[in-house]
């Protein structure tokens, strides 16, 4: 392998501490790998002399896996008498080889040292920060004094002891009574709501964890408040002239953006007003670095910007919206400076300094609470002998203060290597503080692909230790930038680094990516931006909820347009350096939040024929096999709980129809279900359903009396097979994903007995806290590379993935930032901020700590989005494409590319660069969608209008249409023989026409065409269909007792659930469905106990001497006692249908006899039409 020059010198460099910042696709593993292999083999560093970090276990064993096939290969290069690998030597030169720059030895003594360090590689530090503060633990645990016996509570454990420990503080403060405990309630959370109080308390406490000595961190923030001594000896002081230092920097981005449009408008007098705006603020640029807070306040007091007159827009067309645009980014930088007046410079430093002295008891008093909280948690913790991730951090930390300890292993590791070390945090870097040597540290990441600063890493670490570094602030330290990328071709490289230089803090050429790979110029696509609009009016009267969804559908349809026209397109593999065809695989879309939103894409993809996959951390006690079985585990604890009693009834473990629960509940209206069950297995009116539920009480009855005698995940395995329903699940459409499901479902109770549980009872508890705490539990991933699908995941789930067609949805949609409103908030540089409350007038005033505080954190936040936009995008490979969905879309380009730029989208953040650097979007019009289905049928009167529409355009295009219908294939006497045939072929001998389209619903929407026309016309097929939909979701023995109350209901929900639009909806004749309830075939429908709608089948039958595949679908069938009936709905003239239908029911008979093993008796067709039922011959 070739390496580069930055790639050689990370690799070779020796005696300095090494800060690696690694671009997105830059090799930075193979660096770090190749750099442990040298160091092995050319110093005989042993391969346990050193501590390799990481931050999940998953990377950690991919670390060791790829160190082992490095020495491997190595030890392979010795055994063949070669050098002990030569990768790495091409770029070498005239150096020696690495073989021979091992000191001495022959070859055999090489093999024996290559062997030992693959034999010590199972042993060696190469894990993630917990791991190795457990080895300090284990190794040292009497110098704090603790049992190193204990055990690691997961998420979902720390989330639930966290909610008891809660429950516990709330407990005992309402039982005290304490005036304090009230007067921060009523001020901050609401005397009526505890869920603030906890939020408050819960987050205080995390954050403080991070750090080193978060108690003495706290108690040092309080006291900073007392007398408002804090603004003048903490960072207060400091921290406020560098947020006045940004807000002029934003301020000064606005009135370039007018600058620029002076100049590519060539409007002179804009150009003349801007220098003016300019010199207004650089005055408070000179202001602000005196760092004299009454000289600043003053400047800024007597700051103003001179009138915009609508005569410098005169000569420019749309000049009124050119001032318009220009006004707004003058009122952006306007707003900046006001902000300076009225929050950060309002009051004196007297003044400030007695607000902050106004919070000192609330903080106080929060102290008290969280020192509280910290020992219930404890003690939870304790009787159950678990610690949590923070606290294995803090037990190292303590050990490590301790001279011997640390001196241990400061010794012991010759080399620190730590990867992602972007994500590092305040504790974690103390730690590696506690061990380290002047010069034995190597740390690798990209400050740029820190993304989880809501796990509280903390990417300042990094950039403060990269300007030093590069400062040549520390000694023996150094940064090397690698910025080759081998992983994207040329434009969207070049596309990349010109939207985040404009957008992304400190992208300079450092940190710019370039093309390294050999193929990066074999590109068949440019970035796009696709923009497409909402689907209503601007004074639609729409709730929010409707339009979320509205715009996710429509947005998932132009996605599965984009992917539809992407398949089977040419791209160049730089892998295996050949041109191939875009497959499903290859594509992910990628969304910055998947909930109620991936789920809407999926669905699309889904009914246009495109498989996807959705990777969420969520959902796992939703699906359908989990939830039932649970069911069966509540009702053996307790059995009288209706809800769970319906659901294990219906499931496949008791099997009941929803027919048998109702004459169940109707035959016994008193009471719980559960008495209305036991009383029917007693005495109930229908013999074979009473000997059912007796049947089904014997079996709750066993299962309750096995819960006594085995352990809960043997209880869950037998209870799965003995019932059958894990094998049930396995048959259901994803029966693999369905069965793992259960699989992680006895894996959880299993863990929960390892961790002292043992009970149901508990169990179940277990259960109900992880949905009441939220804590993210997804299904489990049977996902594999192969697959051909589209993955759908977030951007945080695709970090450290490739694709060679990424696609970013959501480009659009609104960004969430937190807000901490009367909250008390606390940052780690700044300390504790409070509002001053007066709760018996009922206000609230935010103080200049609070305010800096929210608002370092919202800039903290809108560079976090910057970086999530950053991962999003260096995750393609050959073809990059942004999707979003917004009002009026000529209009979003025009505003977005005037204004300075926005944090609230994505699109708002990058809309003008991107405008700049690819041309105007792509503007998505609604007949674009026409040919993608919604998955349900479309308006055939829309479809008319189209084609009649399409021919005025194209002119007379008959001479073309009588040419291609027709074409006659040279070779169709080879095509008279399929090898699957629907019955419906068979049975007419000709195949039938396609199902037309229904119009998408958001091209309804605003349509004033619509209203007041007549019924629409429909065709045989589609009142087929509609007539269909009605008769499957029909409860006949609902429309024989209840008749048009009932019919008019069900019509309703049918339109409501978007089965039927309404003008289906209206040609259905309501007399007809109640006379075909009311018939005797009705009367036999509605006593049936099973009834069965819409049932495919595939049957192999002999067609013209060969065997051929049948595939149907029945619309109906029942039993009565022995035997079957059949009933199939037809629309048309009832004239000769017994003969016409007779091949296709005698096809029915014969599938359904084979399937359910019973003689279909009878056999009837509905015509729906005429509202005749004929009866067939057999």
């Amino acid at each position: 392998m070739k390496w580069t020059k930055e790639q050689q010198e990370a690799i070779e460099l020796r005696n300095k501490n090494i800060l690696v910042s690694a671009a997105a696709g830059s090799g930075k593993t193979a660096v770090l790998v190749e750099r442990i292999k040298r160091l092995i083999i050319e110093e005989k560093c042993p391969v346990d002399r050193m501590l390799i970090v990481t931050f999940t276990n998953a990377a950690a064993a991919e670390m060791k896996e790829k160190i082992r096939k490095s020495l491997s290969q190595a030890l392979e290069d010795v055994s063949a008498g070669g050098s002990a690998s030569q990768e790495g030597s091409a770029s070498q030169g005239d150096g020696a080889s690495q073989a021979d720059s091992m000191s001495s030895g022959d070859g055999a003594e090489k093999q024996a040292f290559l062997k030992k360090q693959l034999d010590l590689l199972g042993t060696a530090n190469i894990s993630t920060f917990h791991s190795f503060a457990l080895d300090v633990i284990r190794r040292y645990f009497y110098i704090i004094d603790i049992e190193p016996n204990f055990k690691i509570c997961d998420s979902t454990q720390e989330a639930l002891l966290k909610g008891e420990a809660m429950d516990k503080l709330l407990d005992e403060l309402f039982e005290a009574g304490e005036p304090e405990f009230f007067h921060f309630l009523k001020c901050y959370s609401g005397d009526r709501d505890e869920s603030r109080f906890r939020s408050i308390v819960s987050g205080c406490y995390d954050t403080i964890r991070s750090l080193p000595e978060p108690f003495a961190w706290l108690r040092e923030s309080v006291e900073q408040l007392k007398d408002g001594r804090g603004f003048d000896s903490g960072t207060a002081a400091g921290q406020l002239f560098e947020a006045a230092e940004e807000k002029l920097r934003v301020a000064l981005k606005a009135i370039a953006a007018n600058k620029d449009t002076a100049e590519n408008l060539k409007l002179p007098l804009l150009t003349e007003l801007c220098q003016k705006d300019e010199e207004q603020l650089s005055m408070l640029e000179e202001a602000v670095q005196s760092r004299d807070y009454e000289a600043f306040r003053e400047a800024v007091r007597a700051f103003k910007l001179p009138v915009m007159s609508s005569k410098i827009f005169a000569s420019a067309e749309n000049a009124d919206e050119i001032k318009k645009a220009a006004g707004d980014n003058r009122d952006s930088a306007k707003k900046q400076i006001k902000s300076l007046k009225e929050v950060y410079f309002s009051g004196s430093l007297d003044e400030l300094r007695h607000e902050m002295a106004l919070t000192y008891d609330s903080a106080a008093y929060l102290e008290k609470l969280l020192i509280r909280y910290d020992q219930i948690y404890k003690s939870e913790k304790a009787k159950k002998n678990v610690a949590d991730f923070s606290d294995i951090e803090h037990y190292a930390y303590e050990i490590l203060k301790d001279g011997e300890a640390a001196e241990f292993y400061r010794s012991r590791f010759r080399h620190i290597f730590i990867d992602e070390y972007q994500d590092s945090n305040v504790i974690q870097e103390a730690l590696i503080d506690l061990i380290k040597r002047p010069d034995n540290l190597f740390m690798v990441g990209d400050v740029k692909q820190s993304i989880y600063k809501f796990r509280l890493a903390e990417p300042e670490i990094f950039q403060k230790k990269y300007r030093s570094y590069r400062d040549g602030l520390m000694e023996a330290s150094v940064k090397i930038d690698l910025n080759k990328n081998f992983r994207s071709k040329r434009p969207v490289i070049d596309f990349i680094n010109g939207l985040c230089s404009a957008v992304m803090e400190g992208y300079d050429e450092d940190a710019a990516l370039y093309a390294g790979d050999m193929y990066a110029d074999e590109a068949f696509h440019s970035p796009e931006l696709y923009l497409a609009q909402v689907p209503w009016d601007e004074d639609s009267e729409i709730d929010e909820e409707l339009k979320n969804i509205m715009k996710a559908e429509k947005e998932a349809l132009c996605a599965a347009r984009i992917i539809r026209d992407s398949l089977r397109k040419p791209f160049f593999d730089s892998k295996t350096g050949e041109e191939k065809l875009l497959e499903k695989r290859d594509i992910v879309i990628l969304m910055r939040g998947v909930r109620n939103y991936g789920d809407v894409f999926y669905k699309v993809l889904a009914d246009n024929n495109i498989p996807a996959y959705i990777d969420d951390s969520d959902g796992f006690f939703n699906t359908i096999e989990i939830d039932s079985f649970l069911s069966a585990l509540y009702i053996i604890d307790n059995p009288k709980q209706d809800i769970p009693l319906l659901t294990l009834m219906r499931s496949e473990m008791l099997g009941f129809s929803i027919e048998e629960m109702v004459r169940i509940r109707i035959e016994f209206k008193s009471g719980s279900y559960y008495d209305a069950f036991a009383d029917y297995a007693l005495r109930g009116g229908d013999d074979a359903l009473r000997r059912k539920c007796a049947g089904a009480f014997d079996k709750i009855a066993s299962w309750r009396q096995l819960s006594h005698l085995l352990p809960l995940d043997k209880l869950i395995w037998k209870l799965l097979l003995d019932t059958d329903f894990y094998i049930a699940m396995g048959a259901l459409p994803a029966g693999s994903q369905r069965q793992a499901n259960l699989r992680a479902l006895t894996d959880k109770a299993l863990a929960y007995q390892s961790s002292g549980g043992g009970s149901l009872y508990g169990f179940i508890r277990y259960v109900e806290a992880i949905k009441e705490n939220k804590v993210s539990m997804g299904q489990v991933k049977l996902l594999g590379e192969k697959d051909d699908l589209v993955r759908i995941m977030t951007v945080h789930k695709s970090k450290g993935l490739e694709f060679p067609m990424v696609l970013m949805a959501g480009f659009c949609r609104r960004l969430t930032y937190s807000s901490a409103g009367r909250a008390p908030v606390i940052h780690k540089d700044l300390g504790i901020g409070f509002p001053v409350v007066d709760a018996e007038n009922r206000w609230y005033r935010a103080t200049l700590l609070q305010n800096m505080i929210k608002d370092r954190f919202r800039k903290e936040e809108v560079e976090e989005e910057k970086r999530i936009l950053y991962v999003a995008l260096t995750r393609a490979k050959d073809r990059l494409i942004m999707l979003g969905i917004c009002g009026d879309v000529k209009k979003e380009m025009e505003k977005v590319c005037r204004e300075s730029p926005k944090d609230s989208s994505y699109f708002a953040m990058t809309g003008k660069v991107i405008c700049a650097e690819l041309g105007a979007a792509k503007i998505i019009e609604d007949s674009w969608l026409l040919g993608i289905s919604k998955g349900r049928r479309r308006s055939t009167g829309k479809i008319l209008e189209l084609m009649e529409s399409a021919e005025h355009e194209q002119g007379d295009i008959s001479p073309e249409i009588e040419r291609k219908l027709s074409f006659s294939y040279l070779y169709s006497g080879n095509l008279k023989v399929k090898s699957k045939y629907s019955v419906s072929e068979l049975n007419s001998g000709y195949a039938q026409m396609p199902e037309t389209l229904r119009e998408p619903v958001f091209n309804s929407f605003g349509d004033e065409s619509r209203e007041n026309k007549p019924v629409a016309e429909f065709s045989a097929v589609a009142r087929g269909n509609i007539y269909h939909s009605v008769l499957e979701h029909l409860d006949v023995a609902k429309a024989r007792a209840e008749g048009d109350y009932y019919l008019s209901g069900l019509m309703e929900s049918l339109v409501s659930d978007e089965i039927l639009f309404p003008e289906e909806a209206e040609i259905v004749d309501l007399k007809k469905i109640s006379d075909f309830a009311a018939s005797e075939l009705g009367g036999r429908i509605a006593a049936s106990r099973s009834v069965y709608r819409e049932r495919p089948f595939n049957m192999v039958i002999q067609h013209e001497g060969k065997d051929i595949i049948v595939q149907g679908i029945i619309d109906c069938y029942f039993e009565e006692e022995d035997h079957l009936v059949l009933v199939d709905y037809k629309t048309g003239r009832a004239e000769n249908a017994a003969e016409k239908y007779k091949v296709q029911i005698d096809l029915y008979r014969q599938a359904l006899e084979k399937a359910a093993g019973k003689k279909v008796r009878d056999a009837y067709l509905y015509m729906t039409d005429a509202g005749r039922i004929i009866k067939m011959q057999p």
